[in-house]
């Protein structure tokens, strides 16, 4: 196959401030997981423009994002800008995949923000209540019907109330969302609707 540059494969969002851009593209090395690469494009405090090239965090076997943004929601706290990347992927053709990855721009640097409860085991199997800079959802689509559709995260009040579509454990959804609401620095599970 001849290497060209299909458009359609290819996404460009900017923050609504206009110091955030993140361009995600199809490498075309995955199969039916689809391997999406993101540059992020900034500003630092001397208007200088800056890129850092976004990566899976929570697997150091992941070169890229695997996820592709079509969303930057820009939050305001207090004196302090940081930003949430709506992105979406797939583990294969049946296994959509959603997430909010959370960034600022600090110290002239683009970092991850750690500001998402997370409830992962830590090395010794304790569920340990910590914090980590992405909001993840898989579904299944072999657990919907036909005319089923996967629901999405959803961002209210300026990006400070989050509604994470929660699924069973055979990766269904369960018709329930966690409501994550932006308090003290940190996102907190507020109840489920």
């Amino acid at each position: 196959m001849k290497d060209t540059l299909n458009f359609d494969w290819l996404y460009i969002v900017k923050s609504k401030d206009q110091n955030l851009c993140l361009i995600s593209w199809d490498t075309r090395m995955g199969g039916s997981m689809i391997e999406y690469a993101t540059m992020a494009l900034f500003k630092d405090s001397n208007n200088q423009l800056k890129s850092r090239l976004l990566i899976d965090s929570t697997d150091k076997h992941l070169s890229n994002s695997y996820m592709h943004y079509d969303t930057i929601y820009t939050v305001n706290q207090k004196d302090e800008i940081f930003y949430l990347a709506q992105g979406f992927g797939q583990g294969s053709s049946s296994l959509p995949w959603q997430e909010i990855k959370a960034l600022e721009i600090k110290n002239n640097k683009l970092i991850d923000l750690r500001i998402f409860p997370d409830y992962s085991p830590d090395i010794f199997g304790d569920f340990t209540p910590g914090f980590q800079n992405k909001l993840f959802v898989e579904f299944d689509l072999h657990k919907f019907g036909d005319n089923d559709k996967v629901p999405e995260i959803r961002l209210q009040d300026k990006g400070k109330t989050i509604l994470v579509p929660l699924p069973t454990h055979e990766e269904g959804f369960s018709g329930k969302y966690q409501r994550l609401i932006f308090k003290d620095g940190n996102y907190h599970v507020k109840q489920y609707k």
